[in-house]
C-alpha cells in the first residue's frame, strides 16, 4: 500500500485537516472547528463541520460560499450563542443544505496491556526489518 505523509502547517487542527484535504486528496475544503470551555477549563461543547466543493460547482456557488464562511462567526462564538449544527447548517446553506447522517459521538478506549506488547513487538519488527511472526 501507498503510505504518504502531509506536515502540520501550523497546529490548528481545522487548517491542518483542511490542507491534508487539499494536498493529499485534492479536495478544496474548509474545516471550522471548535471547543467552547468554562471557567475552569472544562469543555462545555466542541463541534465542527467540513465542507468539500463538488466537481464543476460554479464559481457563483463558491463566492457565495467564501463570502458565508468569511463572515461566520467562530464555531466557539456559535455555541455559546446557542447554535446548534442544524442552524450552523442553514447559515451555510440556506435551507438547501442536507443532512447525510448523524452519529452519536462518545470516546472509547480499547487499549490493553496485550494489544500495546503486540504493537510495540510488531513496531521493533518492522523498524529492525526483522520477520518476527
Amino acid at each position: 500500500p501507498f503510505i504518504g505523509t502531509i506536515p502540520i502547517i501550523n497546529g490548528e487542527l481545522g487548517e491542518d485537516f483542511a490542507y491534508y484535504l487539499a494536498v493529499s486528496e485534492q479536495v478544496p475544503s474548509v474545516v471550522s472547528l471548535g471547543v467552547l470551555v468554562n471557567e475552569d477549563n472544562k469543555s462545555i461543547s466542541a463541534g465542527g463541520f467540513i465542507v468539500q466543493l463538488l466537481p464543476n460547482t460554479s464559481d457563483e456557488v463558491i463566492d457565495k460560499l467564501e463570502a458565508k464562511i468569511r463572515n461566520m462567526p467562530s464555531m466557539s462564538e456559535l455555541f455559546s450563542s446557542g447554535y446548534s449544527i442544524d442552524d450552523i447548517g442553514k447559515i451555510l446553506g440556506d435551507d438547501t443544505y442536507e443532512v447525510v447522517e448523524k452519529l452519536p459521538v462518545s470516546f472509547q478506549c480499547t487499549c490493553s496491556k496485550e494489544r500495546f506488547g503486540n504493537f510495540k513487538s510488531q513496531s521493533f519488527c518492522r523498524s529492525n526489518k526483522k520477520d518476527c511472526s
